[in-house]
């Protein structure tokens, strides 16, 4: 059982010119009619809180609580990465001091600890009331940001989309929190499916970085590499959703997809120029990815033999059934010598890809994948035809796998690595001293 007391104090400093004033000095600083008098200053400290509880047979126990030490200890724990035991302390505050300075920062706080702990639906919660509470400053913004990524971490994409659509048109961001509310804004609308949504806020977010590019200088090219991935993801997509089907129409089909290729291939060229290595080593595995998938899809979409296979059964006189399947597999052998080098071409993007991340130091799951592929195409290139079409899989991913929150493993912007390898609490605001406060005991 806990039994709160509580007594309001005043606290009064008594202050004078300076230890090394004369009497003289002194009496000049007042009228005359005050010279007895000292003036006075009042300081506002955080409240105190003594908690006496009841102790069967003894004396009760006395916890002395106040706000300041509560958040020092989450502080100190959440930065020795004890997300769980942070948080106590911060819930805690927020429980027994209500109206401190420092419910802002515990928000804060306690919602990235809940990130790091993969519980975002409760860091939702925090970020959401700190924005209800406190909807001005700096705070508020980034707390704005972190629950946009939240909602895309809870593939809540309509929230997440409107989040960022709002938080790009408040004026008082600075250039980069601009870009990146817009880019993740895309990427919420590509998640979605609205895709015309998605090409518009894009091209959005690049008209205005090119407005501002001669003015200001970008703190991290995270987000703008970002901006022309999804732009390339756009056709990568498109290229992959567009019909292949035999008959008449395939030679269109297949240059239609061709041309696909190439406009996702030069869009994510222009991802690689922004020179920021995670999104390199994305575009630079989805190029190979693109090679690869053409060599899949002219070895899996065949044409029509069975005119064919009836002509050939009947001067041959064997069965239909034995004619196709000839007639596939020397089809099969044909093809492959003329496309294989699509795989070759991949395996040369790949491992261009790898000594680049190498070079810059990337570690993330495109790298990976891309070492993963390499093994793959390797063994296709050696593979029969018939081995390397049921080899192929079934059904390819799509080129936003790996980044559907887009939050990658090491995040290089300042919002997400509170939340990430090296997190940064608040600190809380410096106290006025000139403000009457109050001691809660």
């Amino acid at each position: 059982m806990h039994v709160g007391l509580t007594l309001t104090l005043f606290i009064f400093l008594v202050t004078t010119m300076g230890c090394g004033a004369t009497t003289a000095q002194r009496k000049t600083t007042l009228p005359a009619k005050a010279q007895g008098l000292q003036k006075v200053r009042k300081i506002e400290l955080e409240p105190i809180r003594l908690e006496a509880s009841a102790v069967e047979g003894g004396e009760p126990k006395i916890e002395v609580l106040d706000a300041h030490s509560l958040f020092e200890e989450g502080g100190r724990l959440l930065t020795q990465k004890k997300y769980v035991e942070a948080l106590r302390f911060y819930d805690k505050l927020l429980a027994k001091f209500p109206q401190s300075k420092l419910v802002v920062v515990s928000l804060y706080n306690g919602g990235l600890a809940n990130e790091a702990v993969h519980n975002y639906a409760r860091a939702a919660l925090y970020y959401e009331k700190l924005i209800r509470a406190f909807p001005q400053g700096k705070d508020a913004i980034d707390a704005v940001f972190r629950l946009g990524a939240v909602y895309a971490e809870l593939k809540r994409w309509p929230d997440s989309a409107q989040v960022f659509g709002l938080l790009a048109m408040r004026p008082e961001i600075s250039v980069g929190d601009r870009l990146e509310a817009l880019a993740r804004q895309g990427l919420a609308q590509f998640q979605q499916g609205d895709f015309a949504a998605t090409k518009s806020t894009l091209r959005k977010a690049l008209r205005f970085h090119r407005s501002v590019a001669a003015s200001e200088r970008l703190e991290t090219d995270f987000f703008l590499a970002m901006i022309h991935y999804y732009l390339a993801a756009l056709p990568h997509r498109e290229y992959r959703e567009a019909p292949m089907t035999p008959g008449a129409k395939l030679a269109l089909q297949l240059d239609n997809k061709a041309r696909l290729l190439i406009s996702a291939q030069s869009a994510y060229i222009r991802t690689i120029k922004v020179k920021n290595g995670y999104w390199a080593a994305a575009a630079g595995f989805q190029i190979g990815s693109l090679y690869r998938e053409f060599y899949h899809l002219l070895m899996t979409t065949l044409p029509n033999f069975d005119k064919a296979a009836r002509k050939n059964a009947k001067k041959a006189k064997i069965s239909v059934e034995r004619a196709q399947a000839d007639l596939k597999r020397v089809y099969l052998e044909e093809v492959h010598k003329k496309v294989k080098v699509l795989l070759q071409k991949a395996i040369r993007v790949y491992e261009k890809n790898l000594l680049m991340a190498q070079r810059v130091g990337v570690q993330s799951n495109w790298v990976t994948k891309t070492r993963m592929e390499i093994d793959e195409l390797r063994h296709l290139l050696t593979a029969s035809p018939a081995d390397a079409v049921s080899a192929l899989p079934k059904k390819t991913g799509y080129p936003e796998d790996g980044t559907d929150s887009g939050k990658p493993e090491k995040p290089q912007d300042k919002k997400t690595d509170k939340a990430s390898d090296s997190v940064a609490p608040l600190t809380p605001p410096e106290p006025d001293v000139d403000a009457p406060g109050r001691i809660v005991l």
